[in-house]
């Protein structure tokens, strides 16, 4: 595993050291890839310099990042074609497209470069930029369908070099061309590649499928059509607009960390003023980050953010309401910080109740209708904040990684408050542990909904609820982590004495009332009116980290055709049972059996494309690529299929 303090490496100069490698050097690492991690590594004043024990590697930065072939040299004579070289770039990560010089489309990863222009009002949806592809981008796309072929064909974990330096070159051709998004896209599928190949710690397979499909579903949208829309081009500057927003309330904070190497916060700001006209949009974001690990968050948080020609903390901002002038958003709800606009910060109104204004306000149902409905449309199109849901809720206690809760108006009968991001710099699980020694506390949660299982929220700030209607638990929180959905709906198994108290939040006066979930750590004096603590509670288990969108669940009976989508991405054509196999004839019986006839015919087109024989050379031909190109179009299909359906099922879920 990277040492978190080494440098990025330019991912195009990865791709011209490959190429220009020898067969023999690249043959060599492929058979030891993570060889340099055993070298003595050194910083100094200039870069780094990495021992070998017979040869010694120096490695010059610029800004922090290895940019050009010049900036390595070896002691070798071979430099800087040897393998020394080579070695020690492949162990280094990828730079983000945002430390090259360029933004990347709906990303968190870094403060935009902002343009200011006088296009249509972003907070009304109603027009969209069309742009017409040039020759060269169109050439570009087409690169990018065969090398994203032949990775269907061998597999994630069979990506050579060779085949990496392929997915690089397309990619540097798409930027190079203005398909920033598709060449972004491309960058984070080598990324993911390259993990699953190395064995890190950070490997995820489903990454990489959903990695693969969508690079092919963009792919496909920009060759079959003569226009496209700018979001699905992309661009290097993130463009933002004026907006005639005047009045905006702070509504939480929220961690970021990234697996590209950022870290910082993002606060999410509420219009106060339109916030009930249709089809006005009603959340924006400002965001702080910057390259750097998880201990940078709690600095973004109690530092400054610039906004405008002042600098204002981000813990003030999201528990105040703000005057602003001349305010520029971008198109999904990012707000601009440049010094024309004008930011003051003033105290919260007393009618406003934190988590509970505008759409927060409004039936637990209709806010996952909301939510999914923006799930159908474009990343790029869907605002900030769009997964963001407000309810109340009554703690039961600890089940697993999770805080079990009984939610007013749940159609689920338990849900399970998740903890975001699980990292020790952050007070996420211990929050979750103390809530958990609380049973009977009710509390307003805003959480990030998980559209890809039923009843799971990331949890990310609290505040006080009305306990009108709740009632006394008398069972221990423990004694709640083993019940049954019908014994958590159950009055008669939770009902105790309705006259004691239930037990309140006692927040500090400084967090107004609102408790910044992955910030602020909670500690039993923010708890008052507990008639007796549960034993100690500790969050069992690893938290699963946040799959595809709509990965779906086994209980919708397609998980034979989600195995094959992984499989593919993993192992290629290969990995794929043949038509006549026991396996397929299994898993073909399984979805027949559950009526799903679609799911069926794709099994079977999976099976039969993956055995189709490929002739002629590992070249751009014409007969060759058509025939890759057949698996790739029915990998593409089911994953549209398995996105729709899971889509279609887990809504089902959270709303029956």
């Amino acid at each position: 595993m990277n040492q978190p303090t080494r440098p990025c490496v330019n991912p195009f100069v990865l791709a011209e050291l490959i190429d220009a490698a020898p067969s023999r050097v690249r043959k060599r690492l492929d058979k030891e890839p993570d060889v340099a991690q055993q070298w003595e590594w050194q910083s100094n004043d200039t870069g780094w310099s990495v021992s070998t024990g017979e040869e010694t590697v120096a490695i010059a930065l610029k800004l922090g990042i290895v940019d050009t072939i010049e900036a390595l040299k070896c002691s070798c004579l071979l430099s800087p074609r040897c393998f020394h070289i080579l070695a020690c770039v492949n162990t280094l990560q990828s730079a983000a497209p945002s430390s090259l010089g360029s933004q990347p489309d709906g990303g968190l990863e870094c403060p935009p470069q902002e343009t200011a222009t006088t296009s249509t009002n972003p907070s009304n949806n109603s027009t969209t930029t069309l742009v017409t592809l040039d020759n060269d981008q169109l050439l570009a796309t087409k690169q990018v369908q065969h090398e994203l072929a032949l990775l269907a064909r061998v597999g994630g974990r069979r990506a050579d070099l060779l085949r990496q330096s392929g997915l690089l070159r397309a990619a540097h051709t798409c930027r190079a061309a203005g398909l920033v998004k598709l060449g972004n896209g491309m960058l984070r599928l080598v990324e993911s590649a390259r993990r699953l190949r190395d064995n890190s710690d950070t490997a995820d397979a489903h990454a990489l499928a959903e990695g693969l499909a969508d690079a092919l579903q963009q792919s496909e949208r920009l060759l079959q059509n003569v226009l496209v829309p700018q979001s699905l081009v992309g661009q290097s500057r993130r463009e933002f607009m004026p907006c005639d927003v005047g009045k905006l309330m702070g509504v939480c904070a929220e961690p970021v960390l990234t697996l590209s190497g950022y870290a910082g916060v993002v606060v999410f700001l509420q219009d106060i003023d339109s916030r009930f006209a249709a089809g006005k949009q009603e959340l924006f974001s400002v965001n702080h980050a910057r390259p750097g690990g998880s201990q940078w968050i709690a600095q973004s948080y109690r530092g400054g953010i610039d906004m405008g020609t002042q600098t204002l903390q981000a813990a003030e901002v999201c528990r105040s309401q703000l005057l602003v002038q001349n305010l520029t958003t971008s198109a999904d709800g990012r707000l601009g910080k440049g010094t024309s606009t004008r930011w003051v910060l003033t105290q919260r109104a007393s009618e406003l109740r934190p988590l509970s204004q505008g759409r927060f306000g409004k039936l637990l149902a209709e806010q996952i209708r909301g939510i999914f409905d923006s799930a159908a449309h474009a990343l790029a199109d869907r605002g900030a904040g769009w997964d963001l849901i407000a309810f109340d809720a009554q703690v039961l206690g600890a089940q697993g990684p999770s805080l079990l809760v009984r939610v007013r108006d749940g159609a689920v009968a338990g849900w399970k408050l998740r903890i975001a991001i699980d990292n020790p710099l952050l007070p996420f699980r211990e929050n979750l542990s103390l809530l958990a020694r609380c049973p009977g506390l009710v509390l307003r949660c805003l959480g990030r909904l998980r559209l890809q299982a039923a009843g799971e929220v990331d949890l990310l700030a609290i505040s006080n609820a009305d306990d009108e209607g709740w009632i006394e638990l008398s069972d221990d929180a423990s004694e709640h982590n083993d019940q049954s959905e019908h014994n958590c709906q159950s009055e008669h198994n939770c009902q105790s004495d309705r006259n004691r108290i239930l037990p309140r939040l006692k927040l500090e006066d400084a967090w107004k009332g609102v408790c910044n979930v992955g910030f602020e750590r909670l500690q039993r004096l923010h708890v008052e009116g507990v008639q007796r603590w549960s034993s100690e509670v500790t969050l069992d288990g690893e938290t699963q980290p946040v799959r595809g969108e709509f990965e779906g669940s086994p209980l919708d009976g397609l998980e034979p055709l989600r195995r094959r989508q992984v499989a593919i991405a993993l192992g290629g054509r290969h990995a794929v049972a043949e038509l006549s196999s026991q396996a397929h004839r299994r898993d073909r019986r399984q979805l027949a059996q559950r009526f799903q006839h679609t799911a069926v015919e794709l099994l079977d087109l999976l099976a039969v494309a993956a055995q189709e024989r490929e002739t002629g050379s590992d070249t751009h031909g014409t007969e060759k690529g058509q025939v890759a190109l057949r698996l790739e179009r029915i990998y593409l299909a089911n994953h549209l299929y398995l996105q729709n359906a899971a889509r279609h099922f887990q809504k089902q879920l959270w709303l029956s």
